[in-house]
């Protein structure tokens, strides 16, 4: 039981910005907040994380905890690490909740084994059971199937939450959150890496969860050979490739590239579902993607009913179309 105390969520931001997946775990803990009691209280780390204040305020948060210095300005695991920890046995929150990203996943397991208390990773959900108790709902064996989870510990409970099924609430004007400036004194012996640099992800290896661009195929796409085409589109437009249930039981495409329920939750830029016709489990992996293109031969295939973009048509002819009017543009403007 974690009833009465504080809830933490381990904020990400990147170029100056908050992470979406962090804002959607603020409206998560309010939710939690509302049944547990407690306040629901933000960690930030980094170099310059004071501008995020009123941004953090206004998506709910009552404290935010700043670990602000030059030295944190590039995640390095080992060091959040022995700063989290160090926090926690402080100030002994009931709850420490993070995005289910590679940062997330990384720290939360380290965090874990550091304070000696157990883990629900990549959570789909949560709910409260008859006795009051925290159920964590996720999938296992490689999604086929979905377990509920219940830690009895009194200790801190960590969790991460698949960053893609997180609903995020609009932004309201809310009083000044508490703020607490934490400076601790790094042990620098236990740094075992740096950053160098930042290299572009590479689309063909990007987890799906974090790509900008998908092009996806189904059924109708008929074999792997024809998933050649959706592969040309996606380099064209620096994008990744992903697949439905259908094909990646059909192996046209890998496991790791499933988008669905038991797949993974996207939310790019841009999807583009081809051959794909729209069945409720798919449609729950991608719906929240900001620009989806359908093409399909079934005109009143469902996909085409959360579509900005409707192409009824073979994608044999629609895909190597789009694919000669990319490179004609790129010839142009070259």
């Amino acid at each position: 039981m974690v009833q009465g105390k504080d809830i933490w969520v381990v904020v990400e931001h990147g170029r100056g910005r908050l992470k979406k997946s962090s804002l959607g775990l603020l409206t998560e803990g309010k939710r939690l907040v509302a049944k547990l009691g407690g306040s629901l209280c933000a960690v930030v780390i980094g170099q310059q994380v004071e501008g995020f204040i009123d941004t953090l305020a206004q998506y709910g948060a009552h404290k935010l905890f700043l670990l602000q210095d030059s030295q944190y300005e590039h995640y390095i695991s080992e060091i959040y690490t022995d700063l989290l920890a160090s926090l926690a046995n402080e100030y002994h929150p009931g709850l420490i909740v993070l995005a289910a990203t590679y940062q997330g996943k990384d720290l939360a397991s380290r965090l874990a084994a550091h304070l000696n208390v157990g883990l629900a990773s990549d959570c789909a959900n949560w709910r409260f059971n008859n006795q009051g108790y925290l159920e964590y709902i996720r999938p296992v064996y490689g999604g086929k199937v979905y377990a509920t989870e219940i830690y009895h510990s009194p200790f801190i409970q960590i969790f991460t939450m698949r960053p893609n099924v997180l609903d995020i609430d609009d932004p309201k004007d809310s009083s000044k959150p508490e703020i607490i400036p934490i400076k601790i004194t790094l042990n620098h012996s236990i740094q075992r890496s740096t950053v160098l640099d930042f290299l572009p992800a590479d689309p063909a290896t990007i987890d799906l969860s974090e790509a900008e661009i998908i092009v996806a195929g189904g059924k109708g796409v008929g074999s792997a050979e024809n998933f050649r085409l959706l592969k040309n589109l996606a380099d064209l437009l620096g994008g990744s490739l992903g697949g439905s249930r259908v094909a990646v039981d059909s192996r046209w495409i890998p496991s790791e590239r499933q988008v669905g329920q038991t797949g993974k939750i996207v939310g790019p830029r841009l999807y583009i579902a081809c051959g794909i016709s729209g069945a409720i489990q798919h449609l729950m992996g991608m719906k929240d993607s900001q620009r989806i293109i359908a093409i399909n031969t079934d005109k009143n295939a469902p996909i085409f009913k959360i579509a900005d973009v409707k192409i009824v048509g073979d994608l044999r002819e629609v895909v190597p179309a789009i694919c000669c009017r990319l490179r004609r543009e790129k010839y142009e403007t070259a």
